[in-house]
């Protein structure tokens, strides 16, 4: 049977794989923000090119 101190560094581990975990979905949340915004950005491109042509 596991001791408090072994359950301690089992949560404590599992928290550190959580917090990393959130981070790489952080940065792949921002990295989906930005290729939405550069589609906007070359949409709206495209939409002022054709009023103008």
């Amino acid at each position: 049977m596991a001791t408090a101190a072994e359950h301690k560094t089992t949560a404590e581990t599992l928290a550190a794989e959580a917090v990393t975990d959130l981070a790489r979905t952080n940065v792949t949340v921002a990295g989906i923000k930005a290729t939405i915004a550069q589609a906007h950005a070359t949409l709206a491109t495209v939409a002022d090119a054709e009023e103008t042509a």
